[in-house]
């Protein structure tokens, strides 16, 4: 099979863009025959606002470059991963003219808040869901703190709301949990053409009989991550032991003044050591206060055998189950928190069990070869409607 994978790159690397080399090096390794199309938001610098703001809505450059490679290397699909904001929606039309079926990934909200996180003010919003409307986004400029850059987001959405491009230009929307399927479902994507397909990550091994002490986080020092609320939570926890905190980001300063003694900020890491350190930790904590879609955190973490004590918002309590996999707390409440945390040191027997089961349902649903045939058995079945 013959796959042209779709993706504009981020400025700064994050998840979305590690799913996507990863799913590429996935089909290659059996087989496929993978083209990239790529842009990258770096480029934004050297455009002006103007002509971003023009590409946003439809690039044209892109719709030409598209349908270029699509004649010249004739795809059996299209696999889109991100569009915003240089490749822009033009590019489904591009994929329609040629013939090609399209298979979009939904990796964020951004088809229905200008932000893509459903986040304001601290906390969790969804009142561009609720009434139909992107004008509340604008109104708080969700978009980068910007009127005219939330406007720019807001008109591109809402001139293919009126074009059905949603509707008529993409044969598949992959999303990534039960609770983004329902969501999407709420802003007016057709359901037959939703699809649950979890990401996944790669396979470090069984896990081992490695000593396991303390706590961990790893993740951006972002106010939607809820260091805050975790370091809230181990202060009043003095049973707690070590907490090791694995990441970078604006808030790193105001959290070292709120830690202790038992806290160790150890910064940016590569995968295989955050790897290694999950493997050595009774437990990992993901506080998010957002509605996360599918964090490959916690993937790792089950693939290392190790338990989450996880908030209970959004699509979480689908990945982590509670007193199966995991504990979850109330979002935002640093008691409950401190609460589970207290259960999960008091329970060590408990929650190696649950580290064990939270393996088996990552070898089940999130390791590379469950994702590798659900991808193929959707590309079959676009391609069989086309």
């Amino acid at each position: 099979m013959k796959v042209l994978a779709v993706h504009n790159r981020y400025q700064h690397r994050g998840g979305e863009d590690v799913v996507f080399d990863q799913e590429v090096a996935l089909l290659r390794e059996h087989g496929h025959k993978v083209v990239l199309f790529e842009t990258s938001n770096g480029r934004l610098k050297d455009i002006g606002k103007v002509r971003a703001f023009c590409k946003t809505l439809w690039s044209r450059e892109a719709y030409r470059d598209v349908l270029k490679v699509i004649r010249e290397i004739k795809p059996d699909i299209m696999h889109v991963h991100n569009t915003f904001p240089l490749l822009s929606p033009s590019i489904y039309y591009a994929a329609s003219r040629a013939g090609v079926p399209v298979v979009q990934t939904l990796h964020n909200y951004r088809l229905l808040c200008p932000n893509a996180l459903f986040f304001r003010d601290g906390k969790a919003c969804d009142l561009c869901l609720r009434t139909r409307s992107l004008w509340p986004g604008v109104r708080y400029k969700c978009y980068r703190g910007s009127r005219s850059a939330t406007l720019a987001v807001a008109a591109m959405l809402v001139l293919h709301r009126l074009l059905g491009t949603w509707h008529r230009k993409v044969a598949r929307y992959l999303v990534l949990t039960a609770f983004a399927r329902d969501t999407f479902l709420k802003g007016g994507l057709p359901a037959n053409r939703l699809h649950v397909r979890p990401n996944f990550t790669s396979d470090p091994g069984e896990p081992t009989d490695h000593p396991r002490q303390g706590g961990l986080f790893v993740g951006m020092l972002h106010s939607w991550k809820g260091c805050d609320v975790l370091l809230a939570a181990w202060k009043i926890c003095k049973e707690a032991g070590e907490l090791k905190i694995i990441g970078d980001g604006p808030l790193k300063g105001y959290l070292e003044e709120m830690g202790d003694a038992r806290v160790h900020f150890l910064g940016a890491m590569d995968s295989a050591n955050v790897v290694w350190k999950m493997q050595r930790a009774c437990f990992l904590v993901f506080p998010s206060v957002l509605y996360e879609n599918m964090p490959r955190t916690l993937l790792e973490a089950m693939a290392c055998g190790t338990p989450v004590i996880a908030s209970r918002i959004g699509s979480i309590p689908e990945i982590v189950k509670h007193q199966e996999t995991g504990l979850l707390f109330e979002t935002g409440s640093a008691a409950d928190l401190a609460a589970q945390i207290a259960w999960a040191v008091s329970n060590p027997a408990a929650m190696a069990e649950m580290g064990k089961n939270a393996r088996k349902e990552y070898v089940l649903k999130y390791a590379p070869q469950a994702a590798y045939c659900s991808l193929l058995a959707i590309y079959k079945e676009v391609i069989c409607e086309a």
